[in-house]
């Protein structure tokens, strides 16, 4: 699964195919609710990739992205624990 952050405007988008997941502006509170509720229903199913598509940031938006890229990031290592642990309940049986 691909995501994509691009910019739009004075926010900054993560969208994929089917539907903008979340907009960040600097203006409102951020809270990564809607990243966090994607990748919650995601369900450890598959890992996700995310494709910066912004060429020119300012500060604070390459610390918007940082934290983005963490959360998916840990969200993927989250998914190689769970394929892990379930590899071993199957060949444990």
């Amino acid at each position: 699964m691909e995501i994509k952050i691009v910019k739009e405007e004075n926010s900054i988008s993560i969208k994929n195919i089917d539907a903008n997941i979340e907009t960040y502006n600097f203006v409102n509170e951020i809270s990564f609710s809607e990243l966090v509720k994607f990748l919650l229903n995601k369900n450890l199913a598959e890992k996700v990739e995310i494709k910066d598509m912004i060429d020119e940031k300012n500060e604070a938006e390459i610390n918007l992205i940082k934290i983005i890229n963490e959360i998916v990031n840990e969200y993927n290592s989250k998914v190689d624990e769970y394929t892990t642990f379930i590899n071993g309940v199957n060949e444990s049986k």
